[in-house]
């Protein structure tokens, strides 16, 4: 299967619960063309949009899902107030709002005020309810290409995958892709390298330049020599 993921999500992630969606179709239907004789030409696209949605193609081999970008995100309240930095000041999140600092002097007036202490647990994960809109998103989906027709938009009220039970989600973490940040490179070291590398092309233009120089010098002066002719 092949998928061309555009969002933020991770693309493993998404293949994990895409593969868990179809197997749980496949258990109720038991299509006499299964996924795993169709998945080398399979595709799956993955596109941000402002909910989710999707299309696929009937009786095919194509699907397109939609995930909202903001969708939101799985966070955990902390039981213990965080330490107090060097300088002291407390670095928090207020639930809801915007990151935030204030600046408490000491241990016992953080605990007064456990609203402020920072976020503990947060990751970069969808929550349970978004994860199980995906999964009935991705099963609809999938049935489309079982070809099924009737549960399209028009008909959407009888869409019996709207109440699927895919309380298995919580088994499966939908988290964001991780970012690898490429170490900067040395600039000075990259104008080294660079200044070496054309210098050495140099070298070998000045060697070849001599090489023709010696060799029409030598045929002048032989013709000279034997026609007894002089170079203006």
């Amino acid at each position: 299967m092949v998928i061309k993921n555009s969002t933020s999500w991770s693309t493993d992630d998404i293949r994990k619960l895409f593969r868990r969606c179809v197997k749980e179709v496949e258990k109720v239907e038991r299509p006499k063309y299964p996924f795993h004789k169709r998945n080398k030409s399979f595709k799956l696209d993955v596109l941000n949009g402002d909910c989710f949605r999707g299309r696929a193609t009937i009786g095919g081999y194509w699907i397109m899902i939609k995930i909202p970008k903001m969708c939101s995100l799985k966070t955990e309240m902390p039981t213990e107030p965080d330490k107090i930095d060097e300088d002291g000041k407390f670095v928090y999140y207020f639930i809801g709002s915007e990151n935030s600092w204030v600046a408490l002097k000491n241990k016992k007036d953080i605990i007064k005020y456990p609203f402020y202490w920072k976020v503990v647990g947060q990751k970069d994960e969808m929550v349970f309810d978004e994860k199980v809109k995906l999964a009935r998103l991705i099963i609809h989906e999938y049935y489309h290409t079982l070809g099924a027709m009737s549960i399209d938009h028009k008909n959407y009220k009888n869409d019996f995958t709207r109440k699927w039970n895919v309380d298995w989600v919580k088994d499966y973490s939908i988290g964001k892709k991780e970012i690898i940040q490429k170490p900067k490179a040395d600039v000075k070291l990259v104008r080294y390298q660079r200044s070496i590398e054309n210098f050495r092309k140099a070298e070998t233009r000045l060697k070849r330049a001599k090489t023709l120089y010696k060799k029409w010098h030598e045929k002048v002066r032989y013709y000279e020599k034997v026609y007894n002719y002089k170079s203006n």
